[in-house]
């Protein structure tokens, strides 16, 4: 599809999204049947390590979904709880790639981009970006951000930001955990380099039970979590391969040797 471009090299899946005449929004056909199986595809594609979304443009990384599709189907109720699903099945099979995600935003990330940030892994974000949810300027109740905002940058914080609409500059997002870090546009793809190269350098069975752990820690309370991380670790501790090569390697003072 000319609205996507996917891309599978050196163990690093990309998706990028054009449809920058559009702002770079996306329909739910575009995420449900499009962009959603490719990233189930690369959970089954062992040669995929770690996977990347960016947008074409660099003013607007995505304005969310489009709209039009509202105006076009007459705000039926099933269309939209269509439009709403296809946001789940995409946010689904990015939590449960067991792979590493990295968002690159070089710029505005606005209501569904601003929600898909928060089921990336990592985001690395321009300064010249800006994040928000303005849907409460549009009558939209943002149910996503409303349930997983908080998780990142707490109740009272999510609460002005949903119910004002105020766009979040990239340094602030980073300093409130809402972006993992905020750099010069000139830096962002070296970043976003190192970054893919540290990920790809770890065992990928160890970073999915890592990515499995925090995500589970979300749904649970800490204490909770904690006995079932800890059961499934002191469960794989004795015959886990690369617990043992990682070992010992640090005390051989050698770089490991992965077998996957």
């Amino acid at each position: 599809m000319d609205d996507v471009e996917f891309t599978i090299e050196d163990g690093v899946a990309e998706v990028t999204v054009h449809r920058e005449a559009k702002k770079n929004a996306m329909e739910s056909a575009l995420r449900k049947e499009t962009i959603a199986p490719f990233v189930r595809d690369c959970r089954d594609d062992d040669d995929v390590r770690v996977l990347v979304f960016r947008t074409g443009g660099d003013e607007v990384f995505s304005t969310g979904g489009d709209l039009q599709e509202l105006l076009d189907n007459d705000f039926d109720a099933e269309a939209i709880k269509r439009i709403g699903e296809s946001w789940e099945e995409l946010h689904f099979q990015l939590e449960n790639l067991r792979k590493p995600t990295i968002a690159v935003v070089d710029g505005l990330a606005l209501a569904g981009a601003a929600n898909l940030l928060l089921y990336m892994d990592i985001v690395v974000a321009s300064t010249d970006a800006k994040i928000g949810w303005a849907g409460v300027n549009r009558g939209i109740v943002e149910w996503f951000s409303s349930t997983r905002l908080q998780h990142y940058i707490g109740p009272r914080k999510a609460m002005y930001y949903l119910l004002t609409g105020e766009l979040i500059d990239a340094a602030d997002a980073a300093e409130m955990g809402l972006v993992t870090t905020a750099v010069s546009p000139a830096d962002l793809d070296e970043t976003v380099d190192d970054i893919v190269d540290s990920l790809t350098n770890k065992h990928p069975e160890t970073l999915a039970r890592m990515r499995e752990a925090v995500y589970r820690s979300m749904e649970m309370s800490p204490s909770s979590a904690l006995e079932v991380t800890k059961r499934d670790v002191y469960d794989l501790n004795s015959g886990d391969p690369p617990l043992r090569e990682g070992i010992e390697a640090f005390l051989e003072d050698r770089d490991p040797e992965w077998v996957e």
